[in-house]
């Protein structure tokens, strides 16, 4: 990647702040290429991706392009953390408009974490391991629910 973006543009991509445009845009190519083909392999069936709100572009998902090319059927728009996360969906509002489906992704568990191998031979042994976690509640759920779908269909508040 660093070497064929040196081709192309005459620069380095190490001298760049990571953020820079022109190498995430550069280091996304293969993703949209690979999409593009599963694009033409799939035929009528639905292809949907879920990407972090704050990092896809950094990851080399050009949703944008996805979006754009007709390359995707639903965005999932989601964080890679725990639960109860917040953000504003409207840029992925505007950005899909009418082009495909906006789904916000919702993560169930607050707290705790996966068992780790040590965790898990341990329970398997009989041992007590807290394994607890907080996960949103139904009303939890359906608060949230309610908020996102006011985000994407705001003309909708008459449901509350």
């Amino acid at each position: 990647m660093v070497k064929g973006f040196a081709e192309e543009y005459r620069e380095d991509a190490f001298s760049l702040d990571e953020d820079d445009s022109q190498w995430l845009k550069y280091k996304s190519r293969p993703m949209t290429e690979c999409l593009r083909r599963v694009r033409a392999m799939a035929g009528k069936r639905i292809i949907s991706v879920r990407v972090d709100h704050r990092y896809y572009f950094q990851q080399g998902l050009d949703i944008e392009t996805w979006i754009h090319e007709g390359l995707i059927d639903i965005l999932i728009v989601a964080e890679e953390s725990l639960g109860g996360y917040v953000f504003d969906l409207k840029p992925y509002v505007k950005m899909v408009g009418n082009s495909c489906k906006l789904l916000f992704g919702e993560e169930v568990s607050c707290s705790g974490h996966d068992l780790t191998a040590e965790e898990d031979r341990a329970l398997a042994m009989g041992k007590k391991i807290d394994v607890s976690r907080r996960s949103l509640t139904i009303e939890e759920y359906c608060r949230r629910a309610l908020k996102w779908y006011e985000e994407r269909c705001p003309w909708c508040s008459y449901l509350q």
